[in-house]
């Protein structure tokens, strides 16, 4: 047997010296080679942070870069556009970006890519939205318009996203004080305004007194309003709290982005919690990593402990439609 390994070496050798001319017209590794759009991916992720723009409010001051990062995971791009307040870590707002179909030289700019609305990459917007339908509040297919209304617009991501539920049929309402957040959203996240969402420059809570007065009510209220810390002051002042709470729907949630400072403050969250208890039958925290989501509703005993067979059920169906990975 040990003689045939000479014999097939050299038929080997013998046939590439045949095949020396097309070995030579032919350049042997370019099956090794990196493909263009692999190429591109390598250089996005070795350079990583891309940053387009820094816009300052004249009316409040304040100052946001928008950025781009990209990286590998499990060896699939992934490029997540920033909205940062400036000379900070803290981001104001998070969206994913579609990689295009055919990634080359020609579209590798990042700027020019667009919003995945179908995507919430923070955990927190996963929660407020998820749990906005898990207590029922809002239903996923609806024969009429839901109201919802949401006050603090950031990059529109969540309703961005909302927008992409077409049988929910949500008709949203967004309160933002300021313009240049608004014209952000638009440029920057791909935020649109139409017959089933509209975006007022307006104080939230003024806005939310107003409504009160005249009786309006939403099925679903997404408070989402910061600065340093969630939400902003005035959102938890008791008569801007019990205007809330007359806004609401009678089986309508309200969802909280909670974030204290320091992160954690165990007094001031449970300060929070005491006050919206206060205006709402039911109360509770759902607990992530450096902050907090407050959901309320005007049913009494719809919490998570008191109720978890119903919500754990409604939010496996939402995972299973959107893979939050909740449950």
């Amino acid at each position: 047997m040990r003689l045939l390994y000479p014999a097939v070496a050299g038929a080997v050798v013998t046939y590439y010296f045949l095949q020396r001319h097309y070995f030579f017209s032919h350049n042997p590794w370019k099956w090794f080679r990196e493909t263009e759009a692999e190429t591109v991916k390598r250089s996005l992720t070795k350079k990583r942070v891309h940053i387009h723009e820094e816009v300052c409010s004249p009316s409040t001051s304040s100052c946001f870069h928008i950025q781009d990062t990209a990286y590998s995971r499990l060896g699939k791009l992934v490029v997540i556009r920033d909205m940062l307040i400036a000379d900070t870590d803290c981001t104001y707002s998070s969206a994913a970006l579609m990689e295009p179909l055919v990634l080359s030289e020609n579209n590798k700019t990042t700027s020019k890519w667009k919003v995945d609305k179908r995507k919430l990459p923070k955990a927190y917007a996963k929660v407020m939205v998820a749990f906005a339908f898990a207590m029922e509040g809002l239903k996923l297919d609806s024969k009429n318009e839901q109201e919802v209304l949401l006050i603090g617009l950031g990059g529109g991501v969540v309703q961005n996203f909302l927008s992409t539920l077409e049988k929910a049929k949500l008709k949203m309402t967004t309160i933002e004080l300021d313009p240049m957040v608004r014209d952000v959203a638009k440029k920057w996240f791909g935020l649109e305004e139409n017959d089933m969402h509209q975006v007022i420059v307006a104080n939230g809570a003024q806005f939310v007194k107003r409504e009160a007065e005249k009786g309006k009510k939403y099925r679903a209220i997404l408070l989402d309003a910061c600065n340093s810390t969630c939400p902003v002051e005035v959102f938890l002042q008791d008569e801007v709290v019990k205007n809330i709470a007359r806004t609401l729907n009678e089986d309508g949630v309200l969802a909280i982005n909670v974030l204290t400072e320091p992160v954690k403050n165990t007094a001031k969250i449970n300060d929070i919690l005491n006050l919206y208890k206060k205006y709402f039958a039911s109360c509770f925290y759902h607990y992530l990593d450096s902050q907090q989501v407050l959901l309320c509703s005007h049913r009494p005993g719809w919490t998570l402990n008191e109720q978890k067979e119903v919500f754990r059920r409604n939010l496996r169906e939402i995972d299973k439609k959107f893979d939050f990975r909740l449950t």
